[in-house]
Order: C-alpha cells, then structure tokens, then sequence
C-alpha cells in the first residue's frame, strides 16, 4: 500500500496513481492497448477486489475501482500522448474564438448502450465532475456552455491548458442518464454492475478495441480473501499486504 499522509486529498490521489500502476496488466486491455496492436486478442480475467466492487463512478476520488478500471470503461475529451495533450472525444484541439475557447466533439462516437455522446453529456459530465473530484483542476477554465449540438465553449484562454485538464480521469464523460450503479462510458469496455460484483465486456461500439473479452470483478471480504482466491486459482490476479506472506 502507498504511505499514508495526514490530507486525505493527497491520500486519496495516492491510492490512485498506486492502484493504476498495480493493475498494468488490466490496463493492457483497455486504452493502454491501443499502442500495442501485437497482443492477442481474447481471453477472461477474474479477480476479487478487498473493496466494494459494485458500482463505477469516476469523478469520486475515493472510487479505488475506478482508479483501476477507469480508463478502460471511459473516455476523456483529450488524452496525452508523449506527455502532450491530444484529442480523444474532442475533434480538435480547443479553438480560440472570440475571446473563448471552443471544442468541437468527434463525430461518430455512442456511448456504450448505443446513444451519440451529445454536447449537453459534456456539460452535465464536467459540472458532475466539478461538484465531485475535479473543483479545483476544472475551477481555472469557468463552466463551459453548449455551442451547437457537438460542440462546447469555455470562458478560456489557454487551450493547452484547458487540454490538460480535460485529459484528467476526473473528467470522464458520463451520459446525462448516468449512475455509479448502471455506469456507461464509451472505453473499449461495457460493463454490468450487481450485488455480485462487475463484470466487464467488450464494447464493440468503442472507438478503440479492447484486447480481452471480460473482466470479471467480485468483492472480497478482505485481502485475506482475496489473495486465498488467486492462490485457490479461482482469480488471475491477487493482492499481497503487509504481513500476509511474512511466515513464509
């Protein structure tokens, strides 16, 4: 587990970048993949998270499943490649116009259900994440306003910066419909969400493809649990902890 800080802010952030680099493997299946048209195509991966494992929100900060799986059920307006922005759901890079900044949404994209993502997703998507996770990294940027039917504008100057901060998980695009509990996204994955935990499956309405056919996620009671559930070959991934595998 990552050290532990006195703000609970920093705390959570820090679970969150050490929850995406422990499932890189899972990462591989989502947009990590795109950059890897080599691996296999296929395959089921199961695992029991020691965390509740029934629904996805991915503005909440405290959401440790999101952090993990985040990226393989949604998408942001822009991501980063080699380190820069660059569109994902957006078109282009955000337009100066008359004093603003405009982003024109890709043509083309659904939702996992089927349903075009629209400009008024958008707005509903990053006022969502403003009153949950993102307040202070969206705060800079004012709230953006419909422009047409697929296209934003924001109260802005800086398109690079603007980029950037649409790029952040915190600002994953949601439709206007959405709940943690039934959660839709346009990543390469769908995902149906029970008492019994989540189960992954390919979107084949992404725009990106994902590389495994399911990923299957069931609560665990503890860690204990889960890592009795990978040693028994039920899971494909366990979790080690502090003082689990010391006698050994």
């Amino acid at each position: 587990m990552p050290p532990r800080s006195p703000d609970p802010r920093r705390a959570r952030l820090s679970r969150r970048a050490f929850a995406r680099a422990s499932l890189g493997a899972v990462a591989l299946f989502g947009r990590a993949a795109r950059g890897a048209p080599s691996l296999a195509v296929g395959g089921r991966l199961s695992l029991s998270l020691p965390w509740p494992a029934t629904s996805l929100d991915p503005h909440a900060l405290d959401d440790v499943v999101a952090a993990l799986l985040g990226d393989a059920v949604f998408e942001t307006l822009y991501t980063r490649v080699g380190g820069a922005p660059a569109p994902l759901l957006a078109a282009t890079m955000p337009e100066a116009s008359a004093g603003s900044l405009r982003v024109p949404l890709r043509a083309g994209v659904v939702f996992a259900g089927g349903r075009a993502v629209t400009a008024r997703d958008v707005v509903f998507s990053l006022d969502r994440a403003r009153a949950a996770g993102a307040r202070g990294w969206l705060a800079p940027f004012g709230r953006p306003r419909v422009d047409g039917a697929h296209a934003l504008r924001f109260p802005a100057r800086d398109g690079v910066a603007l980029a950037a901060a649409l790029a952040s998980p915190l600002t994953a695009i949601v439709p206007a419909s959405f709940r943690a509990d039934r959660p839709e996204g346009t990543g390469p994955f769908a995902v149906a969400a029970s008492a019994a935990g989540l189960v992954l499956t390919r979107n084949e309405r992404a725009i990106a493809p994902a590389y495994a056919d399911e990923i299957a996620l069931r609560p665990a009671t503890d860690l204990a649990a889960s890592l009795r559930s990978f040693e028994a070959g039920k899971d494909d991934l366990g979790w080690l902890g502090a003082g689990l595998h010391d006698p050994r």
